[in-house]
């Protein structure tokens, strides 16, 4: 009798493997474009500036995304708090209380406004205090 179900432990696809090795490369790349040197202790100022990136296309998953922001919010009332995250989660968190400015991105757009290469730059121009990776790393979209 052949069981047609495949296994939990069943290796990945090649394309997927090819994924997961692209995003650690894009994540060394913008963490070194975007780092200010490796402090030891955080001191925030006044106001500080937030980056949250959360590159999931999955609703629910960036639904599960808003305690975290409110929590931001209420933790830091006057702090700017920017997502990072795919054109579709805009309909979700555009218009979130907390959430000041939502910036689109599109992995696949490697030279547009809103690819990989220009957001890096954009990202660095910004001068985030704090960049928040929300993703999961074991299960990328």
């Amino acid at each position: 009798m052949s069981n047609n179900v495949p296994s939990p432990r069943e290796p990945r696809s090649w394309w997927k493997r090819l994924e997961l090795w692209g995003r650690r490369l894009l994540t060394v790349v913008l963490a070194r474009l975007i780092r200010r040197g490796q402090p030891t202790s955080i001191e925030l100022p006044k106001s500080p500036r937030f980056l949250v990136v959360r590159l999931d296309e999955r609703v629910g998953n960036v639904v599960m995304l808003t305690p975290m922001l409110q929590t931001l919010r209420e933790s830091f009332p006057t702090a700017r708090i920017d997502v990072l995250g795919y054109t579709r989660g805009r309909a979700l968190l555009g218009s979130h209380p907390a959430v000041d400015r939502f910036i689109d991105f599109r992995k696949r757009a490697i030279f547009a406004k809103d690819g990989p290469f220009r957001i890096a730059l954009a990202l660095r121009r910004a001068d985030y205090s704090v960049a928040i990776d929300a993703s999961n790393p074991r299960d990328p979209s």
